[in-house]
C-alpha cells in the first residue's frame, strides 16, 4: 500500500497480526510468519522473524543502516511506531489505550494527529458508535469528518454510520449535511443520502436530502435517491416543489420517468398536485416515456375535471399519433367531458396527423354522452375538417344517429355534409338525418 498526501510518502507492507508494547515505542510481537515494512520519505523500518525464531529490525534513514539496540536506533523505531500508528497499525489497541488515559475527549484529539483518511475513518468510526459520546463531541466529529477527510469513500462510509438520534441536534444535522455536500463521488453521495433516508429524520431533514439530490449529476444515481425518498414516505407538502424540480433536472426520460411513475404508483401525488406533476411531465421528450407517465396517471385514476386541461395539453405535446392515439382512446372511455374541456378534448384530437386515427378519435367521442348543441356542433365541425369523403361520411353517419335532431344541430351537419365532393357519400350523409 502506497500513501501519498502531497507532503509524505508512506510505503507499506505488512502479513500478520502487529502489537505495539504498552508504551508504544516498539514492536512487541509479530504473529507467525509476519512481517512488516515500513516507509516514510526515506526511512525504512523491516521487522520480522528469523528461521530461528529471533525477533529481528532492520532500521535505514535515508540509505543509512541504524543499529536497532543503539539509543539512536530505539528513537528511530519509537518515531517509526508512531507513523505506524498515524497511519492506522494497531489502531484498535491505541485507542484502547487513549481512552484508558484520556478518554473520548483524547480520541477525538487524536484524529488530529493522523496522516491518512483511512486511519482517522478507524476513530472516527469508533467515536460514532461509542454509546457515552456527548451530543456536543458528536457534532465536532462530524465538523473533523467535513473538514479532515477527504477521501470521497472513507467519508461516505463514515456518515452511513450515523443514526438519526446522532443527527437530531440542529448543528450536528448542519454539519451533517454539510458533509455530505463535500462528497464529490455521485455513487457515495447517494449512498450517504439513501441510508439516512431510510432513518427516522424530521421533514425539515427530508426537504434537505431532497435539495442534496440536486447536487448529484449522475441520473441513475439521482433518480435511485429520490425513487428511495418516495419508498420511505418522506414526501411532504413542504418539499413536493423541490422533489419534482430536482426530478426535472435528470436528463435521461427513462430515469425521469421511472421517478414520476412511482410517484404515482406509490400514491404520493394529490389531485392538487397534479398540475406541477404534469409540468414535470412535459419535460420529458421521449414521447413513449412521456405516454407511459400518462397513462399511469389515468391508471391510478388521479384526473378529475379541474385538471383534464393541464393533461390534455401534455397529451397534445406527444408527437407520435400512436402514443397520443392511445392515451387519448383511454382517456375518451374514462372521462366525461363538458365546456371547456371538451373543446380541448378536440383540440388534442384535431393534432393527431393520421387522419384514419383521427376519424376513430370522433366516432370514440360521438359514442360518449354529449349534452349540449355547442358540444355537438364542435364535434361535427371537426368531422368537416376530414379530407377523405369515405371517412367523413361514415363518421358523420354515426353522429347522425346520437345527436338531437334540432335546427342548430341539423344545420352544422349539413354545413359539414355539404364539403363532401364524392355525390354517393354525400347521399348518404344526407339520408341519415332524413
Amino acid at each position: 500500500m502506497v500513501i501519498n498526501n502531497g507532503k509524505d510518502r508512506i510505503e507499506v507492507q505488512s502479513s500478520g497480526e502487529i502489537i505495539f508494547n504498552d508504551d508504544e515505542t516498539a514492536i512487541e510481537s509479530i504473529s507467525s510468519h509476519g512481517y512488516v515494512r515500513f516507509e516514510k520519505n526515506g526511512q525504512k523500518l523491516l521487522a520480522g522473524y528469523k528461521k530461528n525464531g529471533e525477533f529481528k529490525y532492520e532500521l535505514y534513514d535515508n540509505g543509512q543502516r541504524l543499529n536497532p539496540d543503539s539509543p539512536e536506533g530505539k528513537k528511530f523505531i519509537a518515531e517509526m511506531v508512531n507513523n505506524m500508528i498515524a497511519s492506522g497499525f494497531g489502531a484498535k489497541e491505541h485507542i484502547k489505550r487513549i481512552v484508558k488515559k484520556g478518554g473520548i475527549k483524547a480520541v477525538i484529539a487524536e484524529i488530529d494527529k493522523i496522516d491518512s483518511d483511512f486511519a482517522k475513518s478507524i476513530y472516527i468510526e469508533y467515536l460514532i458508535s461509542c454509546d457515552s459520546i456527548t451530543p456536543n463531541q458528536v457534532l465536532v466529529i462530524t465538523q473533523k469528518i467535513r473538514k479532515q477527510v477527504e477521501s470521497d469513500f472513507e467519508k461516505s462510509k463514515l456518515l452511513q454510520k450515523y443514526t438519526a438520534a446522532q443527527i437530531k441536534d440542529s448543528l450536528t444535522s448542519i454539519a451533517y449535511f454539510e458533509a455530505t455536500k463535500t462528497i464529490g463521488s455521485d455513487f457515495e453521495k447517494a449512498n450517504v443520502l439513501k441510508t439516512i433516508v431510510k432513518q427516522s429524520i424530521s421533514d425539515k431533514q427530508a426537504s434537505q436530502i431532497v435539495d442534496i439530490s440536486k447536487s448529484i449529476e449522475s441520473d441513475f444515481e439521482r433518480a435511485n435517491v429520490l425513487k428511495e425518498i418516495i419508498h420511505q414516505d418522506k414526501l411532504r407538502e413542504t418539499n413536493m416543489n423541490a422533489f419534482l424540480n430536482s426530478t426535472e433536472l435528470i436528463k435521461s426520460d427513462f430515469e425521469k420517468a421511472n421517478v414520476l411513475k412511482e410517484l404515482i404508483h406509490q400514491n404520493k401525488i394529490e389531485s392538487k398536485d397534479l398540475v406541477q406533476f404534469l409540468n414535470s411531465t412535459n419535460t420529458i421528450n421521449s414521447d413513449f416515456e412521456k405516454a407511459n407517465v400518462l397513462k399511469e396517471i389515468m391508471h391510478q385514476n388521479k384526473l378529475e375535471e379541474a385538471n383534464l386541461g393541464q393533461f390534455l395539453y401534455s397529451a397534445g405535446s406527444i408527437n407520435s399519433d400512436f402514443e397520443k392515439k392511445n392515451i387519448l382512446e383511454e382517456l375518451i372511455d374514462k372521462q366525461i367531458f363538458q365546456g371547456e374541456n371538451f373543446k380541448n378534448l378536440l383540440i388534442s384530437v384535431h393534432q393527431i396527423k393520421t387522419e384514419f386515427d383521427r376519424t376513430n378519435l370522433i366516432k370514440k367521442i360521438a359514442r360518449k354522452e354529449i349534452k349540449t348543441n355547442d358540444e355537438w356542433i364542435r364535434l361535427i365541425d371537426e368531422t368537416a375538417l376530414l379530407t377523405a369523403d369515405y371517412e367523413k361520411c361514415n363518421t358523420l353517419v354515426e353522429i347522425a344517429g346520437k345527436m338531437p335532431k334540432n335546427e342548430e344541430v341539423k344545420a352544422s351537419y349539413m354545413k359539414a355534409a355539404k364539403t363532401i365532393n364524392a355525390e354517393n357519400e354525400f347521399g348518404r350523409a344526407v339520408k341519415a338525418i332524413d
